[in-house]
């Protein structure tokens, strides 16, 4: 790594954009555990493949971060899991796509169906929508 690498600086200046999140993920990653490599995310193929079974394209941010780390498990799997790709499922009553859950199962991350079509869309946690097993949470 050419410079030194300040948490708080590289965080500050990942939350910006996508492009600025995987700049701070690389970085991270060298500074603090491994560096980013190839095969350490999936393939397009396979992210198309997903894709075809959910019958939605996923938006870019999310294919990026599959792509980028998506099979790290130690950026991905160890307190809050990524879903793999195979797991991705739509609830369709909610109209939410399942990508991330907490390790206890307390909490899930969503992204609405509708958003979809965004470059880098919003996302809801369980806690926040409507999703009628994570009542009262």
């Amino acid at each position: 790594m050419s410079e030194r690498f300040d948490l708080a600086a590289d965080l500050a200046a990942g939350v910006r954009d996508k492009d600025s999140a995987w700049t701070f993920i690389r970085r991270f990653a060298e500074a603090w555990m491994t560096p980013l490599r190839d095969g350490d995310g999936y393939t397009a193929e396979e992210l198309n493949a997903v894709e075809q079974r959910l019958g939605l394209k996923l938006p870019d941010a999310l294919r990026e971060a599959y792509m980028l780390f998506g099979k790290r498990a130690d950026l991905c799997g160890t307190l809050h899991f990524l879903q793999p790709p195979d797991e991705l499922r739509v609830d369709e009553d909610s109209g939410l796509l399942l990508y991330q859950h907490e390790n206890q199962g307390v909490w899930e991350r969503y992204i609405r169906v509708a958003d979809l079509d965004m470059d880098d869309p919003p996302t809801v946690q369980s806690s926040d929508c409507d999703h009628d097993e994570h009542q009262g949470l």
